[in-house]
């Protein structure tokens, strides 16, 4: 198995960049009425190689929660099998199998997504590019340097107490209710 950040440093930049922009085209209406295709490419190509080299330089932090590990498997779409990504905590796989379940990472930080490894096996060996365009996209949900992870952390973490809180206070009422 090797981590991520390795990966991403063992991957043809040009390649990576090609594979992001085919699955995940650009939109020109990101990009001012002025601006041309050609430059709208050149300057996307080139956000894109800085991204890649950031992944590849952060300093790995070490998961919060345990060993974490990406895997590529196929999914049946309209009779075609088609690959998936999905990420596993390690203690998780090894005890409940094909039962572990899937976690998201679009909260977490780059440095700690880095470090998380990725499967040895044939099946995700053939995917690796498209696991690793997978990982960029998913890692940049708040920016390709993450700008508003942290306040975004800071929302979700009020908005989770408050749902419980509400869960809580209607359960009080349900009993009340009852009694």
């Amino acid at each position: 198995m090797q981590t991520v950040q390795a990966a991403f440093r063992q991957a043809d930049t040009e390649k990576l960049i090609d594979a992001y922009l085919a699955e995940y085209p650009l939109g020109m209406d990101d990009f001012a009425d002025e601006v041309t295709i050609g430059e709208a490419k050149a300057f996307t190509r080139i956000k894109l190689r800085e991204y890649l080299e950031r992944l590849r330089t952060l300093p790995v932090k070490a998961a919060t929660e345990g060993e974490h590990l990406f895997y590529a498997y196929h999914r049946p779409k309209e009779g075609i099998a088609e690959p998936t990504f999905a990420l596993v905590l390690l203690t998780e796989l090894r005890q409940k199998g094909i039962r572990a379940a899937d976690y998201a990472f679009e909260f977490t930080d780059q440095s700690e997504i880095m470090g998380y490894y990725i499967a040895d096996n044939r099946l995700t060996k053939h995917y690796l590019t498209e696991l690793l365009v997978y990982i960029m996209y998913e890692a940049s949900f708040f920016g390709f340097e993450q700008e508003d992870l942290q306040e975004n952390l800071v929302d979700l973490k009020t908005r989770v107490k408050e749902a419980k809180d509400w869960s809580a206070a209607k359960q009080a009422e349900t009993k009340h209710d009852l009694d």
